[in-house]
């Protein structure tokens, strides 16, 4: 007869004491351990929750800046002007074969020298925004496209070109911008060459027509656009441009600059938190 012996080991149980606590699933954990892992994931919450609120506000911000602006001839782009205009002046007009087209960009002009167009709105364009103080035009110089005298001119060659432009509104017909040019250091702080060819002139109202912004029924009746390439596109003054847009709007305080920049900011948190 074999005899077998079944011996049962019990396991000593673990005494815990007030410095664990035991989770659901059975495991324990250091109390302190245990409320610094619930602290982190309430700080990890509410920063999320913070950027969240300061992404919200930073594209509010930037809604709400676009919407201030006010378009000088009715639309964000300056595509509604016809392919006349309402007159043409110097070589916009004489020199041919001078080409001014529309596209969904805007106002395209292939041309030589100097040259000039003015456009009445057909209906006058009202200005909603009473903070306006300054123009924006914005233009690219179209360096893939041929010009009138061959190819394309590169961008480099647009050494010192003027793009004055005028805005008329109840006040009367004020003109702004001058010359500049690409890489040029004689630039002004008004204007900003870019290496993508877009060109944005940025100039102060005049005090007449800012009074009349102010004054809550101004509107815009006209506007000017000129280009002169003469001498300063590689020294043959052809040129091939754009006339993207023409706004007035306010200029962004420096805490709204700020808020700009938190939402920017807050995206990124967001993004990273994820």
């Amino acid at each position: 007869m074999v005899w077998s012996l079944h011996v049962t080991i019990a396991k000593k149980p673990y005494l815990l004491d007030s410095h664990h606590e035991t989770l659901n699933n059975g495991r324990f954990v250091n109390v302190k351990q245990l409320k610094t892992m619930k602290t982190m994931k309430i700080m990890k919450q509410k920063s999320i929750r913070l950027a969240t609120a300061i992404a919200v506000a930073g594209s509010l911000l930037i809604a709400s800046s676009a919407l201030a602006q006010d378009y000088a001839t009715g639309t964000p782009t300056l595509s509604n002007i016809p392919i006349g205009m309402t007159a043409v002046y110097a070589n916009w007009a004489t020199y041919p074969p001078t080409t001014i087209s529309s596209s969904p960009a805007g106002l395209d002009v292939v041309s030589y020298g100097y040259g000039s167009g003015y456009y009445a709105n057909p209906t006058p364009v009202p200005i909603l925004n009473v903070n306006d103080v300054q123009a924006v035009l914005t233009l690219t110089i179209n360096t893939t496209s041929p010009n009138l005298g061959g190819p394309a001119t590169p961008l480099i060659d647009y050494n010192w070109v003027g793009i004055p432009f005028a805005i008329g509104d109840n006040a009367g017909n004020f003109f702004y911008g001058g010359y500049s040019g690409y890489l040029n250091g004689g630039n002004g702080p008004d204007v900003v060459w870019n290496s993508n060819g877009t060109v944005t002139e940025t100039e102060q109202l005049n005090p007449a027509q800012i009074a009349q912004i102010q004054g809550g029924s101004d509107v815009i009746y006209s506007i000017n656009l000129e280009f002169d390439g003469a001498g300063g596109v590689g020294g043959s003054g052809f040129y091939n441009v754009t006339y993207d847009s023409l706004v007035l709007e306010p200029v962004p305080e420096p805490a709204t600059l700020a808020l700009v920049g938190l939402g920017a900011v807050g995206f990124l948190a967001i993004r990273r938190r994820k």
